[in-house]
């Protein structure tokens, strides 16, 4: 008696993972990471600065650069590529997620972030200012500023 296979995807939690090899790639990945029950933590500028200090520590060491990256409420977008070497994302997010969370949970005694995340690797085609531009106007979209710039939790090394 075999298992029904649709049966079972339509019952995952996270969507499937790649390959383990898909993520050790120069590819740039687009990543999305939410708070733990969405909970709108990064409206508070100190909960940011210390998130975002860990995962560019985090990245420096492993040879990512984040190309751009916006904090939203519940939710954190990031574009992420090589720095002229393979790096792993897989490693990459635990390690930012892990040394974020244990900071933020010192001075909170909170959960900060849900479990897993959510990539996409960034096809050859793709143009990545088209992925920048989107990710710095995740705020204008949902209504929570006019322009890009009245918002400031986001960065683009392009911009």
């Amino acid at each position: 008696m075999g298992i029904d296979l649709a049966v079972f995807v339509g019952l995952m939690s996270r969507p499937p993972r790649l390959a383990a090899s898909e993520y050790q790639s120069t590819r740039p990945f687009f990543l999305t990471i939410c708070t733990d029950q969405r909970h709108p933590w990064f409206v508070s500028p100190a909960v940011v600065d210390i998130v975002l200090w860990h995962f560019l520590q985090v990245a420096g060491g492993q040879g990512i650069e984040i190309t751009a990256y916006c904090f939203m409420p519940d939710h954190m977008h990031a574009l992420l590529n090589d720095t002229g070497a393979p790096f792993d994302l897989r490693r990459y997010v635990h390690q930012a997620k892990q040394r974020s969370a244990h900071a933020f949970s010192r001075d909170r005694q909170a959960r900060l972030w849900q479990e897993g995340y959510f990539d996409r690797a960034l096809r050859h085609d793709e143009v990545m200012v088209d992925v920048v531009a989107y990710i710095v106007a995740n705020p204008v979209r949902v209504g929570l500023v006019e322009r890009v710039g009245d918002y400031p939790h986001w960065d683009a090394v392009w911009l």
